[in-house]
Parts: structure tokens; sequence; C-alpha cells
């Protein structure tokens, strides 16, 4: 009787340790599935072709971003009276003019802001209508306002207000100077290091403010098509969030870790107890 009484527990030792084995093994293998994704979800400009050329028309928005209130621009007139150059050339005492220091450290070059009314004050020429207007256009007006006192001046503009903000899944978001004239989006995303694993690429939206509104739209990286894309230039104080796939969510925001450890350490311990 002895006998068969040691034989049932030890029978029951045996099942115990094998379902407890079989769970950590369970637990195991979702933790790695919940923690995978697939690569074909992660490469940009996908097609059926390796080698692909894509005929584009020159994107409007490349070369054509008009002048909006609050825009700052950096203005420089040279010609031949250094005199005058000087005069032309203030950079302090206006109230449109400024002096700072960009996120990288280094001095601002000397700032005209559009006002609300549309202008800049620009020294000895005066209110300047600007708003509406491309670099190349407003270029060619202060040119002619200043053609007024000199000869031959040569203009330079250029947007110093160019910033763009990345969100989510990004290795290196947050407020991005950006110190050109254009920017594609593969650009900004080099500029953020690329985007995270769990990035959905499919669903990149681009927060974009066009005069009182705001537009909000899904880009898809993992198509070509993106190139065509009146949004593959992107605009001063455009937003990029990048959301997370939901694998993500799951294995590292909503999996209770604290309960699967503690489950893991008492099985740990019976199965040491059961040996």
């Amino acid at each position: 009787m002895q006998i068969l009484v040691y034989t049932v527990m030890d029978k029951m030792k045996i099942q115990s340790y094998i379902l407890l084995k079989v769970l950590i093994l369970l637990v195991g293998l979702s933790i790695v599935f919940t923690s995978c994704i697939s690569q074909k979800k992660i490469r940009y400009l996908q097609g059926n072709n390796q080698a692909d050329t894509i005929q584009v028309n020159k994107n409007a928005m490349a070369s054509t971003y008009r002048l909006c209130m609050g825009d700052n621009l950096h203005i420089r007139v040279t010609g031949l009276d250094e005199k005058m150059n000087n005069i032309f050339n203030l950079t302090s005492g206006g109230s449109n003019a400024s002096m700072g220091n960009s996120e990288s450290g280094g001095a601002y070059l000397s700032s005209y802001t559009v006002s609300n009314e549309g202008t800049i004050d620009f020294p000895v020429v005066g209110s300047v209508n600007v708003v509406g207007l491309t670099l190349s256009e407003a270029k060619t007006k202060l040119f002619n306002r200043v053609s007024e006192y000199i000869k031959q001046p040569t203009i330079i503009i250029k947007l110093t207000s160019f910033n763009i903000t990345l969100l989510g899944e990004w290795k290196s978001p947050g407020k991005k100077p950006i110190f050109q004239e254009k920017l594609t989006i593969f650009e900004a995303v080099g500029i953020g290091g690329d985007l995270l694993p769990f990035a959905n690429r499919k669903k990149i939206r681009l927060v974009r403010q066009v005069d009182d509104k705001v537009n909000i739209v899904l880009l898809d990286l993992t198509s070509k098509d993106i190139i065509k894309s009146e949004y593959y230039y992107l605009r001063p104080n455009d937003i990029l969030y990048a959301e997370a796939y939901t694998e993500k969510v799951w294995s590292f925001e909503a999996f209770p870790y604290g309960l699967l450890f503690s489950s893991i350490t008492m099985a740990m311990v019976l199965l040491n107890y059961f040996k």
C-alpha cells in the first residue's frame, strides 16, 4: 500500500513538472513572437522591381513655399558702396531684427520677422510686404526697392525659421532646425536617426498648418509612390508623428511583466523542488 501511494505521488510530480515546463515554454514563445516584427514592415520604397526609375514632375513644394506671418528671414545686401552696405545690413536697433542662439549652439544670423500685417521693416527702405511671396519673389521685390538707393545690389534672402518636429517612434525625436531651403521626407528620416523597428512606416502622420487650418495626412514610406506625393517635400514647422505597431503596444506596454516574472520565479522554485 505504501509503495502504491509513493507511485501515485511520483506520477503527480512528474505530470506537474512537465506541465510547468510546457507553461514556461509557451510564455517564452509568446514573448518572442510578440516582440518580433517582419522585415517587410520596416523596408522603405518597396516595389515589385529591384531597380526602378520613377518619372515625376517637378514637385511644386520644392520651390514654391510662400512666406507666412511669423517667418524669420535673414537678409543681406551687398553693393559697390561699402558705406551703404553697412546701412542696409543693420543687426540691431530695428524692431524686427533679432539675434539669438540656435539649438546647436551657434549664433543666429540677423533676421527680420514677417509681422501680422505681412510686412518686414527693412532699413532705409521701410515697410515691405512679403507675405504670400516665394523667396525668389521676395528677393526680386526687395531688389527693386533697394535699387532706388544703390546701384546693382546683390540681395541674399534665407529662411531662418525652417524647423520640423519628430514625434513618436524615432531614434532621435524632437524639434530639428533645418539649414537648407528644401527638405524631403527621407532626409527628415535621416535627421531623426531613422525610425525605430516598431514604427509603423505605413502610417506616418504629417501635421501641417496652412493659413488658419491644420491638415493631417497619412503617408506610407514603404511605397515608392511617396516620391510622387505633394508631401514629399516638407514645409517649415511640419510635424511628423510615427506611431507604433500594436505588437509593441502589447509586448512592451500592456503586457503584465510583473505578474509574468513572479510566475516564472515561482515556477522555477517548484521545478527545483520537484527535482
